[in-house]
């Protein structure tokens, strides 16, 4: 690349948790759930993909909500890259606009204003990395002179559930100005845009300076500059980690980036990704696409038993078998709490099922929930009463805590805890139990250097995960 400038991918991860529903939740967004092709998690392979960079990035940063933050430091340790890796934590979600103004003043303040930031979504795939970074190169050679810039995917259909890019004048090799920004077109219309050739796909992909930004702020997006500084005051400390004051975040408007700032931007240009083998992965249509196809035209992950069935996508639990037969089109995938059922179309329609589901949890949580000191596993819930493994990893403690609404009795039953129950401290070895009191202050360690687990039987009238009052955590958790 011709010119030199500090560059720093911001990797935003986030998401509902409703269109791979039921492996995705609210607690565990798409990005974080193991796809079917085994080839990782989508966070694994957003950073991954960043070895190929041309140019070596300055930092890493992921603006993440608070919760999952550790699930992206895990990742992230993972890859093996050797930037920094700087995390925002989010109190509160308020959509890209927000996020990557934090991270673009972020970055201002902590690289300088020539600082280029990619921006990138954690949960796409991309088969091409090498074509990717091709395009890449050139949205980031157009935002070193100050243009807003971004990657625009050819469309192979006349899609209506994504916003479309109008190509104006080349600017060079795969690089043009934008017409105009089009939502997402009715049917008709797309398929006018697929038949002109004029129009690309928007990939959520932007790429500008730091500088470039805080300077057209308050013009374009006056919303999001108001509660910039407040919000982002103390972030030139270069802690690994920086948690937004969440005040000033409750002040930010709830809108993506496109509408704030890219729709808005004069002379913005848009860099031709063609043939990268994009996808947002939006659908289990999508995502089973992925798998290979045996030859009856049926996609298989897991262990699954077919008779007369065709082009079937399967998607099973470790430990259950799919038995189908005389059956086509469908889509069947298992989870150990709530089963997928639905033809190619009604793919389209885990966002209905997702919020018909609210306040369920098989909507909010998956059976098995990561922490950053382990896991817990809910084995068996039911009026008044609730049954979790918990696993603690070595050297990793819970939050000193207590609850409103429920008594807890602990058996351990894989090595020793260390438990605290008010003024008591004492080593619990398996199969050795004790109790928790309503309202008693307790919490349990791992203080070995081996596994350990317990068996936890919470009894109460109220067993939701939010009957918590931590007054320590090692976590930074309220």
């Amino acid at each position: 690349m011709a010119k030199t400038f500090p560059f720093i991918p911001v990797i935003l991860c986030g998401g509902s948790g409703s269109r791979l529903w039921p492996r995705s939740r609210a607690a565990l967004p798409k990005p974080f759930i193991a796809m079917p092709d085994g080839g990782g998690a989508l966070i694994d392979r957003t950073y991954a993909r960043l070895k190929k960079s041309p140019v070596p990035p300055a930092a890493v940063l992921t603006a993440v909500a608070a919760d999952y933050a550790f699930l992206c430091a895990e990742s992230f340790s993972r890859s093996g890259l050797n930037s920094p890796h700087w995390t925002i934590a989010e109190p509160l979600p308020r959509d890209t606009g927000p996020a990557v103004a934090m991270a673009a003043e972020v970055c201002r303040r902590r690289v300088g204003d020539d600082a280029v930031l990619l921006v990138l979504p954690a949960d796409h795939l991309i088969a091409d990395p090498d074509g990717f970074w091709e395009s890449a190169a050139r949205a980031m050679e157009s935002a070193a002179t100050g243009k807003f810039s971004l990657l625009g995917i050819a469309p192979d259909h006349a899609a209506t559930g994504y916003g479309y890019i109008q190509r104006g004048e080349a600017l060079g090799d795969g690089l043009f100005q934008v017409r105009r920004f089009v939502e997402k077109p009715d049917q008709s219309r797309a398929e006018e845009f697929l038949k002109s050739g004029e129009y690309y796909w928007n990939a959520g992909v932007f790429c500008f300076a730091a500088g470039a930004l805080h300077g057209a702020l308050p013009k374009l997006s006056p919303e999001l500059f108001a509660p910039l500084a407040k919000a982002t005051a103390g972030s030139e400390k270069e802690a690994a980690t920086f948690s937004p004051h969440k005040d000033a975040v409750a002040e930010f408007p709830a809108i993506s980036f496109d509408r704030a700032v890219m729709e808005k931007a004069e002379g913005a240009t848009v860099s031709d990704a063609a043939g990268i083998g994009w996808s947002d992965v939006g659908s289990w249509r999508t995502l089973g696409a992925t798998i290979a196809a045996d030859a009856n035209g049926n996609r298989v992950s897991g262990e699954a038993i077919l008779q007369d069935a065709k082009d079937c996508v399967i998607v099973g639990e470790k430990g259950r078998v799919v038995a189908a037969a005389d059956v086509r089109g469908l889509h069947i995938v298992d989870s150990p709490d709530a089963l997928l059922v639905c033809s190619d179309s009604g793919t389209e329609k885990t966002r209905e099922i997702f919020a018909a589901l609210r306040g369920r949890a098989q909507a909010e949580v998956p059976v098995t929930v990561r922490r950053p000191w382990g896991s817990y596993t809910i084995l068996s819930e039911g009026e008044g009463h609730k049954v979790k493994r918990i696993d603690v990893l070595p050297g990793a403690k819970l939050s000193l805590q207590s609850h409103k609404h429920r008594s807890e009795h602990w058996t351990t039953v894989i090595g020793t805890m260390t438990i605290t129950v008010d003024e008591r401290e004492f080593a619990m070895a398996k199969n050795e139990s004790c109790f928790i009191p309503l309202g008693s202050r307790h919490r349990m360690a791992n203080a070995t250097d081996e596994a350990a687990a317990v068996i936890e039987v919470q009894v109460g009238d109220y067993l939701g995960e939010d009957d918590i009052v931590r007054y320590e955590d090692i976590y930074g958790r309220a």
